[in-house]
């Protein structure tokens, strides 16, 4: 009071009121929030119903009923935002006794803490609730920089649960279309990208990474779809060239034997002997790797013994 600080403060907030002469209000707040309430006094209104009995409070019942409601919301906050401080939003409307404006500030300043825990419930990595957020809060002096803390809040759990969202997509579990795709994809990066960027309050990259990994868990399944026709269609290509050399195979075998058979004909019936192409040479009856000789070897066969059939034995008449 002797140095016109007001009675309402934290830790390392201290405000100055000011510079006139101390009434019965700023020695009441004195005694309640310097004195009694330090003490562990458990009733808020003793002071305040001390001075009624001696009629100093006479005429102002409206004003300290406000009074004795905004103190027991005030402490109660005090008690729920753990180690945050309650800023000078809220401290100064109480001491000025504008208990309507802080009694806003108070609701408001409940829902940044609440909104902010939202954070820790989507990501247990990340505490939503020692970053950015708190800051903005601590440093409010007035209910637009209170809205400002809000709006920080919002912005941050909306990012944690994009990255959550992307969390459970990634664990999730996977047909072998979307297995197929993401062979050589590490998402894992990523995601711990993600969730270190919430924490640092990095919001456009925690949305960015969280986007990138919900975008390429989407096109994991065409993707897939994509490779598996394409392993299946070079199988099957290389299956139908070897079908195709066996088929040709077969077929320069079967003229082979078609024309030793069409020989052997002829040498039963007295005819020329026949040349029997080379397997080389039925493979390529079009030419393409040359034609049969113009002067072939033959081999000819006499019908018993294997002999050379005589060049100038007449014709038996």
């Amino acid at each position: 009071m002797f140095d016109h600080e007001v009675a309402y403060r934290t830790g390392h907030t201290v405000l100055t009121g000011p510079k006139v002469a101390a009434d019965w209000r700023v020695w009441l707040d004195a005694v309640d929030e310097l004195g009694l309430v330090p003490s562990g006094a458990a009733d808020l209104d003793y002071a305040q119903q001390l001075l009624a009995q001696y009629g100093i409070t006479s005429g102002h019942g409206e004003q300290l009923a406000a009074r004795s409601k905004a103190r027991a919301t005030y402490h109660q906050l005090g008690s729920a935002i753990g180690n945050w401080s309650i800023p000078e939003a809220i401290l100064q409307p109480m001491a000025d006794w504008k208990f309507d404006l802080a009694t806003i500030a108070m609701t408001s300043a409940s829902a940044i803490y609440a909104k902010a825990g939202e954070v820790a419930a989507a990501l247990p990595d990340v505490d939503g609730r020692a970053g950015n957020v708190r800051q903005v809060f601590e440093a409010a002096k007035t209910q637009a920089d209170l809205d400002t803390a809000m709006k920080a809040a919002e912005d941050e759990v909306a990012s944690a649960k994009l990255v959550a969202d992307a969390k459970a997509a990634l664990a999730a579990p996977r047909d072998v279309f979307t297995q197929v795709g993401l062979l050589g994809v590490e998402l894992q990066p990523t995601l711990s990208s993600a969730i270190a960027a919430v924490g640092a309050n990095d919001l456009p990259t925690a949305n960015a990474d969280a986007a990138s990994i919900q975008s390429t868990l989407a096109g994991a399944p065409g993707t897939g779809q994509v490779r598996v026709a394409g392993a299946v269609g070079g199988t099957l290509l290389v299956l139908l060239l070897i079908a195709l050399l066996v088929i040709r195979r077969r077929r320069s075998r079967q003229r082979l034997a078609l024309a030793a058979l069409a020989a052997l004909a002829a040498l039963a019936a007295g005819a020329e002997p026949v040349a029997v192409a080379t397997p080389a040479e039925v493979s390529d009856p079009d030419g393409g790797g040359g034609s049969l000789a113009s002067d072939p070897v033959t081999d000819t066969l006499a019908p018993g013994d294997g002999a050379s059939l005589p060049e100038n034995d007449p014709p038996t008449r």
